[in-house]
């Protein structure tokens, strides 16, 4: 089971464990009903989300959604409660992404959503289930370089840093308005966004 106390790494390790799991589920006992639904749906998307518990008693958001009766994608994302706030941890091919809470609050911000806790992060999962993202690395103001994350989201971009190998931390969102251009071009904003990125805490 994940819990705050664990390194990213053990993290990345217990969400490779327990995916075989998810996965399962998700054939046996979701991806049926959600094709019959599909199928007798007229409108499109269809998007439906399942809170799940694993045997390894991680808790899990399940996200199925359609964009035609020919076209089913799913994703998934582990969740924790800490004293900060909730952790998601989304995994794919490549690498994990680390959601804090930080990452959260600056979403419902910035999107004027007034949702809070495990219902904000839920809001956010349904709504950017699938995004693509580019690493650049970038050279700090002591010298040393950093790779950056930017994604993008159906709602807009998230910003984040590689911590180590192919772990990624989701430092914070930003809408498309912000985003637009050669990515923030506004003195100000950029200021604002470095100070989340290279200085809120992970945990």
């Amino acid at each position: 089971m994940i819990t705050e106390r664990m390194t990213e790494k053990e993290i990345e390790a217990e969400m490779l464990a327990d995916s075989p799991n998810v996965v399962n589920y998700v054939e046996k006992a979701i991806h049926q009903k959600f094709r019959r639904m599909v199928l007798k749906s007229s409108q499109f998307p269809v998007c439906i989300h399942k809170e799940y518990t694993s045997r390894r008693k991680n808790k899990w958001i399940l996200i199925l959604r359609a964009y035609s009766k020919k076209d089913i994608l799913y994703s998934h994302a582990s969740y924790y409660n800490t004293n900060h706030g909730y952790y998601a941890v989304s995994l794919n091919e490549k690498s994990i992404i680390i959601f804090p809470p930080h990452f959260f609050s600056r979403y419902a911000e910035r999107k004027e959503i007034d949702m809070h806790g495990r219902d904000l992060m839920i809001h956010f999962f349904r709504n950017n289930s699938n995004f693509a993202s580019v690493t650049k690395e970038i050279e700090l103001s002591d010298g040393t370089k950093q790779k950056v994350v930017e994604g993008s989201l159906e709602e807009g971009v998230f910003l984040g840093i590689h911590k180590i190998d192919d772990i990624i931390i989701a430092k914070t969102f930003i809408t498309r308005e912000m985003a637009k251009g050669e990515q923030v071009k506004n003195f100000e904003i950029f200021k604002v966004l470095r100070e989340e990125v290279f200085k809120t805490p992970s945990k």
